[in-house]
C-alpha cells in the first residue's frame, strides 16, 4: 500500500528556509517558488503560526503542493454569527505531477488547509476547470467575469520565422497609420511605490460598482511583494520542477497617480515586464476615464509592449481604438467564493 503523506508549512518555518537555510522536512523550490513564498509570509494578515502551504508526498516522492493566503476583505462584508470580520483564504495556485493525477491529492491538500481555516473561508480566483470542481465541491459557488488580452504574434528564431515576424512589423505599421490619433488632454501622472492615504481616500469613493475592496495594507502588498523575481539570464536559471519553467526576465510594480491640476482623477497598479503590461486595481471617475485611459495608451506606446491585459471593458475599447493588436481574445475567468455573498449579474472586481 503507497505511504501517502500530507505536511503543511507554517509562516515561520518558510521564513527559517528563506532567511536563515533551515528547511523543514521537504520543503524545497520544488514545492514553492521562493519569490512567491517570501511575498506570503510578508501578507500583512498572516500570522507566523499560519500554515500557507500544504504538499503531499507519495512513498517519499513530491507529489502535489498548493498554497493559500488570507485577506481581511473590506468589502464584501464577511463576518462570522457574532459580527466579527472573518480572514478569507485564497488559493492562487495548484499542481500536481502527471504521474500522480487521477489520485485526488488536488482535493486532498486543498482541503488540509481548508479543515484549519474552514472550509467557507477557502476561495480561488482564475482557476483552472480541476480545481473549480474541487472548490465547489467544498461548497463555493463559481461565477465567471471577462478579462480582456492583446499581444503581437510570436515567431522561432528560424528563417522563416523572422521573415514572418518582419510581415508582422510591417503590417502593425500599416495598420496603427490608420488608427485615430491620439487625443490631447492636459494630465500629469506621478508614480509612487506605495498606495498613500489621499491615493486610498480616492479608491474607497470610486469603487462603489466593485464587488471587492482590498485594504490599503494589501494594496501595498501587492505592490511591495511580486510573486516572481526580474531574472535577465533566463537562460542560466535552474529549474527546479515542471510548475516552474517560467521566468520573467522583467518585472517592475508601478502605483500610477492620473491628475488635473493637482487633483487625482485616477489611479492603477501597472506591471511591466519584458513580455507586456498587465493592469490590476484600476480607479477613476467617470468624467475623467478618457483621460485615465490615454494614460494607459501613452504607457503602451512609450514602453513599446507587446501585450496589454484588462479587465475594463471600456478600456479595452480605448486600446483598441488607437493601437493595433494582431490577437485579441477575450477569457472567461473563474471566482469561486462562498454562497452566502451576494455577486451581482455584472462582476467589476
Amino acid at each position: 500500500m503507497d505511504a501517502v503523506e500530507v505536511r503543511h508549512y507554517t509562516v515561520r518555518e518558510i521564513r527559517d528556509w528563506l532567511v536563515h537555510n533551515k528547511p523543514a522536512k521537504g520543503l524545497s523550490n520544488e514545492i514553492i517558488r521562493p519569490a512567491f513564498a517570501w511575498a506570503l509570509i510578508h501578507h500583512p494578515d498572516v500570522t507566523d503560526e499560519d500554515p500557507v502551504v500544504a504538499a503531499i508526498f507519495d512513498n517519499g516522492k513530491l507529489a502535489t503542493s498548493t498554497c493559500a493566503f488570507p485577506e481581511v476583505m473590506v468589502k464584501p462584508a464577511f463576518k462570522d454569527s457574532e459580527g466579527n470580520v472573518k480572514r478569507v483564504w485564497w488559493y492562487p495556485m495548484l499542481w500536481c505531477k502527471p504521474e500522480y493525477r487521477g489520485k485526488g491529492y488536488g482535493l486532498v491538500a486543498i482541503g488540509s488547509l481548508a479543515e484549519v481555516y474552514g472550509m467557507d473561508r477557502a476561495w480561488t480566483v482564475w482557476a483552472v476547470p480541476e480545481s473549480i470542481e474541487i472548490f465547489e465541491f467544498l461548497g463555493r459557488k463559481t461565477y465567471f467575469f471577462p478579462r480582456y488580452f492583446m499581444s503581437k504574434r510570436n515567431f522561432s528564431n528560424t528563417y522563416k520565422g523572422r521573415l514572418l515576424k518582419f510581415k508582422q512589423e510591417v503590417t502593425n505599421w500599416l495598420e496603427n497609420r490608420r488608427k485615430q490619433a491620439l487625443p490631447h488632454y492636459n494630465y500629469s501622472v506621478r508614480y509612487l511605490n506605495s498606495v498613500d492615504d489621499e491615493s486610498y481616500e480616492f479608491i474607497c469613493k470610486n469603487s462603489m460598482e466593485n464587488l471587492f475592496l482590498a485594504s490599503q495594507q494589501v494594496l501595498n502588498w501587492e505592490l511591495h511583494y511580486p510573486w516572481s523575481v526580474s531574472s535577465p539570464l533566463t537562460d542560466r536559471v535552474p529549474v527546479d520542477g515542471r510548475y516552474f519553467q517560467d521566468t520573467t526576465a522583467l518585472l517592475q510594480n508601478s502605483f500610477v497617480q492620473v491628475r488635473i491640476d493637482d487633483r487625482i482623477v485616477g489611479v492603477y497598479i501597472m506591471r511591466h515586464s519584458d513580455v507586456g503590461i498587465t493592469l490590476d486595481y484600476m480607479y477613476y471617475t467617470k468624467e475623467s476615464a478618457d483621460i485615465v485611459y490615454l494614460s494607459v495608451v501613452e504607457h503602451i506606446l512609450r514602453l513599446r509592449a507587446k501585450s496589454f491585459d484588462t479587465e475594463d471593458g471600456e478600456l479595452a475599447k480605448f486600446v483598441q481604438r488607437y493601437i493595433f493588436f494582431p490577437v485579441s481574445k477575450t477569457e472567461k475567468l473563474s471566482l469561486s467564493i462562498s454562497p452566502e455573498i451576494q455577486v451581482p449579474e455584472i462582476i467589476v472586481r
